[in-house]
Order: structure tokens, then C-alpha cells, then sequence
């Protein structure tokens, strides 16, 4: 039986396999699906040896503790959709986003590179999980509202607040923009790995070809930038990162 472990943010809990899922897809008896979810975890945080929510050394740890076949990395959802308006607003930098999903693809891959060189990943396969699209689009003032989240961690009065919040406005991009920014970080993410490593992602079956946004199936009416956990989701994850696994690209 092949081991598999998948380290994430908060959008990685539809790897987790249920009863329904290992029915629906039978090849799982050959496969032990371990997730770790680490909420707000981000590929910036990957990349440091020591950050606030100790991401390196979890990581350590459960692959340490599993001795897996594959390790899965999906991380880059919160840097891409929370992470760089933080930079914009908050810290003030101008960044674009080329640039800013550049530097974020490079951090990744150091890191990896580093824990192969360090015989940490050296008998792993490594399998890179893209991000997926915003579903933040239907709503503009939605969208804004849960980005601010971001902003509302790292104020020191209500008045520096309203200043961010009144920068967020004038400058969060419209929707098409973001859907494009996550598609593009995603291509780098693509470009950069060649065929070192695997990659997959689910954009193509989550996305209204028309629209060029998520399908409303898949969309929660709360304030929220996760996809709805559904059986359905959740069969297409673990399915797409099987046939990625299997694949003999």
C-alpha cells in the first residue's frame, strides 16, 4: 500500500477520504491518504524555518512520523487571495503580481530543493497541488469583506483601519483580474516545476466555461472563499491527485 501525505491550508480538508469517497473510488485500497491541515499556513511560511505558525516543523514532524510515498504540497491559496493585499494595504508595497507570484513560486521550490538536499524528501515524490480559483467573484462588496479579515489582524487603532479598508476599496481588482491572477500564479507554479516534480489541479472541472468563473454548485452563500465541501469535491480531489500519481508523465 502506497502512503500518501497531503500538507495544506484550510482548502486541503477535501482531501480528506470519507466512507462515500472510498466507495466511489475503489483504486483507494491501494492508497493511505493522510491530511494535515494547517489553517492560514502559507508558502511564505513554508519557506522560513521558524513563523507564527510553525509550519516547517509540523511539516517535519508528520513526514517524519508517516515515512510517505508522496508528499502533496497544496499551499499558495492564502498567500495569492489574503497574503498580497496585506502587502499592498497594509505594508504599503507596491508589488505586482507577476513579480509577487514569481517570488512565491521560488520560496516554494528552494524549500523543497532544500529538504531533498537535507535527505528529508530524498525518497519522496513530490506532488504539487495548484491552487484553486476565487470564489470570491459574484459579489464584489462580498469579496472585500472577507479580504479585509486580513487587514483586521494587523490594525492598532479604528481609525488605521478605516484607512486600510478605504485603500482595499480604491484597489482591490475586479473579479476577472483575480480569477486570472490565481490561473497565473498556478502557470508559474507549472513553468517553474517542469518534469522534476508532479502537479495537478481542479480548475478546469470547478469552472463555467462561459464565465470563466467557479460554478455556483460550487459556491457557499456565507461569507466564505472555500468551495463547498460536497461529496462531489471531494471525489474529484482525490481522484485528480490518484491519476496524477498514477500518471507516467
Amino acid at each position: 500500500m502506497k502512503k500518501i501525505l497531503v500538507f495544506g491550508d484550510s482548502h486541503s480538508v477535501y482531501f480528506n477520504v470519507t466512507p462515500e469517497i472510498r466507495y466511489n473510488i475503489p483504486i483507494l485500497e491501494d492508497f493511505q491518504i493522510k491530511v494535515v491541515v494547517l489553517r492560514g499556513s502559507s508558502i511564505l511560511g513554508f519557506g522560513k524555518r521558524k513563523s507564527s505558525l510553525n509550519v516547517h516543523d509540523i511539516f517535519l514532524e508528520h513526514v517524519r512520523a508517516e515515512n510517505p510515498d508522496y508528499v502533496v504540497l497544496a499551499l499558495g491559496q492564502i498567500d495569492v487571495e489574503l497574503g498580497y493585499y496585506y502587502r499592498r494595504v497594509v505594508k504599503s508595497e507596491g508589488v505586482l503580481f507577476n513579480e509577487f507570484s514569481s517570488h512565491l513560486v521560488n520560496t516554494y521550490l528552494d524549500k523543497v530543493n532544500t529538504l531533498i538536499e537535507e535527505k528529508i524528501l530524498n525518497n519522496v515524490e513530490i506532488v504539487f497541488k495548484g491552487i484553486n480559483s476565487t470564489c470570491l467573484t459574484g459579489n464584489r462588496k462580498k469579496a472585500i469583506n472577507y479580504t479585509k479579515r486580513i487587514i483586521a489582524e494587523n490594525v492598532n487603532s479604528d481609525e488605521e483601519g478605516k484607512t486600510y479598508l478605504n485603500i482595499l476599496k480604491e484597489t482591490y481588482p475586479p473579479s476577472l483580474e483575480r480569477v486570472n491572477n490565481h490561473l497565473r500564479f498556478n502557470k508559474v507554479l507549472r513553468e517553474k516545476i517542469g518534469k522534476r516534480y508532479r502537479y495537478f489541479d481542479i480548475n478546469c472541472e470547478i469552472t463555467d466555461s462561459d464565465t470563466g468563473f467557479v460554478r455556483n454548485e460550487f459556491l457557499s452563500s456565507k461569507l466564505d472563499h472555500h468551495l463547498l465541501d460536497s461529496i462531489w469535491i471531494r471525489t474529484l480531489c482525490v481522484n485528480k491527485l490518484i491519476k496524477c500519481i498514477c500518471s507516467n508523465n
